[in-house]
Order: C-alpha cells, then structure tokens, then sequence
C-alpha cells in the first residue's frame, strides 16, 4: 500500500514533525491527490501556534475542532493519484485543490457558499491539508485544472489569489478613474499588485510600512509604493487612487471555478512574485514540496 508521508502538527506551539501512515483509499465521490506544492500561509502559522493575537495579551484560542497528529496546508496543487468508483476525475490529471469545503448540508451550502458553511471541513484547517505526499478530497467539484500555470501559482491562488481577486472584482468599475491603491503588502497583497496589474488599465498604488516590501512592490510594477507612517510622502502619492482594497471578500468555489484559466491569470502569474510578502517576515518556507 502506498505511504502517507506528512508533516504533522503532533503539538501547537511545536515544529511539525514527519509522521507515516497507510494512504486511504477513496471511495464513492472521493479523489486521492498527490501534492506537488502547497504553499504556506500565515494562517497556517496561526493554527500551528494554536491562538490568534487579539492585541495586547488577548489570544483567541483555536485549538479546538482537530485532533492532533493534523496535517496543515490549503494551497494544494498536484495529480490525481486514484479514484473512486463514482469520481468524475482521472489519474493524471494536473489540479488545484479548492480546499474551502462545507458540511454540505447547512443553508451556506445549499446556496454554493460553502467558504461560509457552519460546520466546515476546510482541508488544512479541520480536514487534514497538503503538508503531505497525498490529499483525500471528496469530491471532484473541488479540483481545478489549473493549466497553463504552475503548480506552485495554482496553489496559491486557492487562498491568496481568491481572496484579492474577489476585492478587486468589485473596484472594476471604477478601474478607468485611476489606479487602485493595495494596502498592505503581504501574502495577499502581493498576489493583489499581480492581478491588478493584469485586471486594471493603471498599475496600482501600494502602501506598506515595510520598506523591503514596498521596494519589491516597486520592481513587481506598482505605479508608487507609499509608507503610510510618513504624512508628507502620503499626501504627495498621486495620481489620486480610485479607490482601495482590503482584501475582505468571499472566495466560494463558484468564484474559484470561474477564475481558473482567464487571461488576468495568466498574466498575473508572469509578474507575481512571493518577494513581496517574504520581505520582513520570520524565515519560513514559502511552498512545500513532497517527496518524489
């Protein structure tokens, strides 16, 4: 029987620690996919810590709703490995994994929403993620052919790209007043400069208080890239923005299907880099690679 190999969160607060098992076996509707690349989120680190920072000494607690050994990871891109009998996939099919996945049952669910379901089963964060050789998905409507990209775009965009993606939708039209402004230069941030780029008539304004991220905004095609601390160069940023994103937007998988291969990806995938949100963060791997 093939190996399960995964990086598991055996502790919070702990590093992930290499842990075996037998791979299941998909049944009915499920589909076996091996990972090539999952990238890493800051939600990730968040989960592997077990809390969010509230301010202050306030913590959310989130260690609840997952039993531990868990394998984290929902930017999964790779090849369908097996099927089941009633799986609409086939082995070899190259795929990014929509990892937002609901109870099925709840009105979010019965509505496609399921990115806001109740009782979620998002793969990484309550259903083991792609920190591993292989992920069970459950049905074929979760995978996405993500051509002519790259595996490790692909998987970013299912949380990243989704999440800018549809912020910016809702500035298109009044993309031709003048460049949006992006604030804030992290993971999606960065993935937002790409599709603005690519989406809009105006390379976007960015604003960060990181200078080393401001500075691979700048080589990644922002008009201008603004230190919102300092007032004098804020005032001085023209032309004058259409308008700004923050990144608040739903990513259900209707919104994932309908995004998969338009030319705004295509050309988002030539100019993104993950320059923008590694500059002035912690040392961490941005994609995990199983093994061969």
């Amino acid at each position: 029987m093939t190996r399960l190999i995964r990086q598991s969160l055996i502790a919070y607060g702990a590093p992930l620690a290499e842990t075996v098992a037998d791979c299941p076996q998909p049944r009915g509707t499920e589909v076996l996919v091996r990972v090539e690349r999952c990238g890493v989120c800051h939600s990730d680190l968040h989960v592997q810590d077990g809390y969010f920072k509230l301010g202050g000494d306030k913590r959310l607690d989130i260690t609840q709703g997952r039993a531990l050994p868990f394998t984290l990871g929902h930017e999964i891109a790779g090849t369908v490995a097996q099927v089941g009998a009633e799986a609409e996939a086939k082995p070899g099919d190259k795929v990014a994994v929509y990892p937002w996945i609901g109870c099925g049952q709840c009105a979010a669910c019965r509505h496609g929403e399921e990115n806001n379901c109740a009782a979620p089963r998002h793969l990484g964060i309550y259903a083991d993620g792609g920190f591993a050789s292989h992920v069970l998905v459950p049905h074929a409507r979760y995978l996405i052919d993500y051509a002519p990209l790259s595996p490790a775009f692909a998987g970013a965009a299912m949380c990243s790209g989704l999440t800018a993606y549809a912020a910016l939708k809702r500035l298109a039209d009044r993309a031709e007043r003048g460049p949006a402004l992006l604030i804030g230069l992290g993971g999606v941030g960065s993935m937002g400069l790409a599709l603005a780029r690519a989406m809009f008539p105006h390379a976007p304004l960015v604003a960060d208080i990181d200078a080393g991220k401001r500075e691979a905004a700048l080589k990644a095609g922002a008009a201008a890239a603004v230190d919102p601390t300092d007032p004098r160069r804020a005032r001085r940023c023209s032309p004058r923005p259409a308008a700004h994103s923050t990144a608040y937007a739903t990513s259900s998988a209707r919104t994932a299907r309908s995004i998969s291969r338009p030319a705004c990806w295509r050309a988002a995938a030539r100019s993104w880099s993950p320059a923008c949100s590694a500059a002035g963060s912690r040392p961490r791997s941005r994609c995990f690679r199983s093994r061969p």
